[in-house]
């Protein structure tokens, strides 16, 4: 299925700072969710006229070391439910976009988060032997509460 550019009802959160030159991949990744919002972490690059650029709405926010800091002030604002929180550096491959799409069309009421495989690389390589080797989980939650508990299993 090839989703067409903003027809999923998931607001994609993407927090920044200075990483200007990594939100063009990642937003093109994300672009088809209804409403992205890009959270400027005090950035001093190109960072809010790049995620503009990509009709996502940029959210100003003072400097916080952590950035689920700055996220937890923004989810709330989210039009949507459903929420995807992404980094700059992360892009989500076509057919997670296309499951997502898929899962939330039939998804119960009682679901408020959904995991998906995740692996990390670095240079083009998948990491192994450190703490973000192998395959991890990443996520999409319901009405900003993230879980590290969801209630659906299997991989999306």
């Amino acid at each position: 299925m090839a989703l067409e550019r903003r027809s999923v009802p998931v607001t994609a959160i993407v927090s920044s700072r200075n990483e200007g030159h990594l939100l063009d991949r990642c937003l093109r990744a994300v672009e088809f969710c209804d409403e992205l919002i890009v959270i400027d972490v005090d950035s001093h690059d190109q960072t809010a006229a790049i995620a503009a650029d990509h009709g996502a709405r940029v959210v100003q926010h003072d400097f916080v070391p952590i950035a689920e800091w700055a996220r937890v002030t923004v989810a709330p604002q989210a039009r949507h439910d459903w929420l995807l929180v992404v980094d700059p550096d992360e892009v989500l491959p076509a057919p997670l976009a296309d499951r997502v799409a898929e899962l939330l069309a039939s998804i119960g009421d009682d679901v408020a988060a959904v995991d998906a495989p995740r692996q990390y690389y670095f240079r083009r390589r998948p990491l192994r032997g450190t703490v973000w080797a192998g395959r991890t989980s990443a996520g999409f939650s319901c009405g900003g509460r993230p879980s590290s508990s969801p209630r659906r299993s299997g991989e999306a």
